[in-house]
Formats: structure tokens, sequence, C-alpha cells
């Protein structure tokens, strides 16, 4: 059976109460890939993923590249245009992948703005405010070629975006509040500005939690309840990015 290694870079750990119910960032990566995985045609659905997980906030530790076939970043409360020790280290990374190896990366949320970043945009407070819940996002072009539709809808939870997109690279489209929702470039990165790892249950354990904690509006709150049980594109998102890592590393063999 073919084999997919994909090295998880853990830059957080998720929301208390979500850690219970569905484990590290990296847990709810394997989990959503691998359902992912089943959607695509039969000689690729059969391809084992394994999974590695990378604590690069306290462990400061890195996978090499030869160990991996594709990179995964996940999101993070922490903000992706400070320059705190970690995050340095992390840019410092990725400017080496880049530039020294050919293998995919994907990036969720902070993983977005990080990739974003490392490669010449710019990364900011969101002057639409926060998203949060299921949000609609209108494709562009180059989303609409990759995915085959012209909108999505993914949960969301964030307050930064990347409102410069580094040079050469295509925004896969916006939303109403964020103009830049992911970006593309095929067989080296796919990154979401939203979380299609998470589902109505998680996303509500959020926004409970920012509530009780006063983080949160009542309004903020009840807005993202609003929208917290509406279909969102989670699965089909997961199939796409396990097409793009699997094309990824073929083109990179060949």
């Amino acid at each position: 059976m073919a084999k997919f290694r994909l090295a998880v870079l853990e830059c957080d750990v998720p929301f208390p109460g979500v850690v219970e119910l569905r484990g590290s960032y990296g847990d709810m990566f394997r989990s959503l890939l691998a359902e992912g995985m089943r959607g695509l045609p039969a000689g690729d659905a059969q391809t084992e993923l394994v999974v590695t997980k990378w604590d690069v906030v306290n462990a400061h530790v890195y996978p090499v590249f030869e160990d991996f076939d594709g990179l995964m970043i996940s999101g993070s409360k922490h903000t992706a245009f400070d320059n705190t020790p970690w995050i340095i280290a992390l840019i410092d990374y990725l400017t080496d992948f880049f530039k020294n190896s050919r293998k995919p990366v994907v990036g969720i949320c902070f993983g977005h703005q990080i990739i974003a970043r490392t490669l010449g945009g710019r990364v900011e407070v969101n002057p639409g405010g926060w998203e949060n819940s299921v949000t609609r996002i209108d494709l562009s072009v180059t989303g609409r070629q990759f995915f085959g539709v012209p909108t999505i809808h993914m949960h969301q939870t964030h307050r930064d975006a990347v409102t410069m997109l580094p040079p050469g690279v295509n925004s896969i489209g916006g939303s109403a509040r964020c103009g830049v929702h992911g970006m593309y470039r095929p067989g080296r990165f796919l990154s979401f500005q939203g979380h299609p790892e998470f589902d109505e249950e998680t996303m509500t354990l959020i926004l409970r939690g920012r509530r009780a904690i006063g983080f949160f509006s009542e309004d903020m709150y009840n807005d993202g309840m609003s929208r917290v049980s509406w279909p969102h594109c989670g699965k089909m998102l997961a199939t796409k990015v396990c097409g793009f890592l699997l094309d990824a590393k073929r083109a990179a063999l060949s």
C-alpha cells in the first residue's frame, strides 16, 4: 500500500474542551484527511496517511525534509506578525523549506498567514474585524478552477488576515469581511484562512468558551451561533487537500 507521510507543525493547543473532544491539531488533521482520502479515485483512496506531530512552540522541534512527503501548519491563538522567537524560528524553517525542498505545504488559519509572511506578504489585524462560524467564500478564478465550484462555506475564527499577497501568489477567494481566504500554487502550497477541520461541535465549544471568559461579546457570540449549524464544505475540502498533496508528491518525484 502506498503511504503519504504528513508532518504537522502544531503551532498551538486547541481551545479547552476541543482538545478533549477531538485531540490536538495533528489528531484533527489526521481524522479529516483520512476521510478526505476516501473521497479520492480508487487508486489514491487506498493511500495510507502517516501523520507525525511537531510542537514548534514549546519543544522547538522540526522534521527534516527527507522524513516527510508533505507539510501542514496548524492554526494558533498567536499572531503571525509577531516577532517572538518561536515565530521567527518557524519563518526561518519555512524559508529554508521553500528554498531547498520541492514538497507541498498546507497552511490552516495561522498556518496560512505564516506562509504568506514567509513569502513576502503582509499579515495584520483584519480591517473587517472578527470572522466566526460558517462563512461564505466567493472563489476567484484560481479558486473556481481548483475547487470546481463558485463558492465554498467553511468554519472561521480569526481576527488577523493576509492583507497583501506575496508577489506572484493568487488568492483562492474572499468573503464579505476578508479579502484573502486562502492561497494556491500548484504542487507547492495550498492555504485556508478558515478551519476545514472544525465542525458544529468544536465551533460551539469555542464560541461558548470565549464568551465565558469575556473575550467575545454577547453580540459576537450570537452572530457566530446563528451560523454554527450551517452546512460547510469540510469533507470536500479534505478531499481536495489530499488530491493536492498526492499530486504534488508525484510531481516532485517525476
